[in-house]
């Protein structure tokens, strides 16, 4: 229930009234997947509070957490997606690129790539924003490779990510991807 009221943006009221709650069991809880999975949405609850002090505290326990040999490749890649996302919120794009392109090595070496659109859909962010665009294209090359397949949140960013890229290059008639779909 936690998790689900943790991704809640407005009203705030149950997740500030569950917040301590969650924090007290994630910190006294043996259950290790229960501990990580508290402190992820915990995690998210502080992203979008902007505490960031208490947002970096937590991913370095959730890094200590993986280093557990019971840590599962699951684990860490949703660890990478949620650092991506924090560090795109506060303008961090070169580690967040860094974190991303880890993961997806991560993911490869695994075997686990059921968040490599999320985690490709962050790098492509991050390399835009650094102004880096033959590796922002790679990413958006990747995934364009597997739209067919692609869930909406990471469709809908791919489509934003690639106008956003288009503007850029002042192509007003949006790239190939946006006109061949339109």
């Amino acid at each position: 229930m936690y998790r689900a009221l943790s991704y809640r943006q407005y009203p705030r009221e149950a997740v500030e009234l569950w917040t301590p709650r969650a924090i007290a069991v994630a910190r006294t809880t043996t259950d290790k997947r229960l501990k990580f999975m508290l402190t992820l949405g915990i995690l998210v609850s502080f992203q979008i509070t902007k505490d960031t002090r208490e947002a970096e505290r937590l991913f370095a326990s959730l890094r200590e957490m993986l280093l557990q040999p019971d840590a599962t490749p699951l684990m860490r890649l949703s660890v990478d997606f949620v650092e991506a996302v924090y560090l795109t919120l506060i303008a961090r794009y070169a580690k967040c690129l860094r974190v991303t392109t880890d993961g997806l090595a991560f993911a490869e070496d695994n075997g686990v790539h059921v968040l490599d659109a999320l985690l490709r859909t962050y790098s492509a962010v991050a390399a835009l924003n650094l102004g880096d665009f033959e590796i922002a294209n790679r990413f958006l090359d990747q995934m364009a490779a597997t739209l067919d397949t692609m869930k909406p949140l990471p469709l809908g960013m791919f489509h934003a990510i690639t106008a956003a890229e288009a503007l850029h290059r002042r192509d007003l008639q949006g790239p190939p991807s946006i006109r061949e779909n339109a």
